[in-house]
């Protein structure tokens, strides 16, 4: 082999490292947002009404995010539900002037605080998105000890 067909080699090694490097960062980082810890300790119950719909993520990515922004006693507070594609599934959609009253943990993000939902109510229906320990719905298995 000369030279020129070991740098090319080379190079092709160090290119297909570096796509499986960056494959596996993307794959433990995807939903880094909406699998962050729930603390049971900071839980609270908030009730208002939904001045904004947003989402955050590219528009194609599976970890495109959907919060609320939730008007309380003259304070907009972001609130987290869940991944797009699994809220886009639940039957029931809210719209800005809803009232809703939201129970989740508070949390820190980026030196803003916000609301990680563990449940949502409107009117007589009930959203529960997780369960009692904090555990998302969308995350079929779970860890038992």
């Amino acid at each position: 082999m000369n030279v020129k067909n070991e740098m090319i080699a080379g190079g092709a090694a160090l290119v297909t490292l570096a796509g499986v490097a960056l494959a596996g960062y993307q794959y433990r980082n995807r939903h880094k947002g909406y699998y962050r810890e729930f603390d049971l300790d900071t839980l609270e119950e908030l009730t208002g009404k939904v001045a904004d719909i947003r989402f955050s993520g590219k528009d194609n990515s599976e970890s495109k995010g959907m919060e609320l922004i939730l008007q309380s006693d003259e304070k907009l507070i972001p609130v987290h539900l869940g991944p797009a594609w699994y809220m886009n599934m639940q039957r029931g959609n809210f719209k800005k002037g809803d009232i809703v009253t939201v129970k989740g943990s508070r949390a820190d993000l980026n030196h803003k605080s916000v609301l990680i939902a563990q449940e949502l109510k409107q009117g007589n229906k009930l959203l529960r998105l997780r369960d009692e320990n904090g555990h998302p719905h969308w995350i079929a298995w779970e860890r038992l000890s």
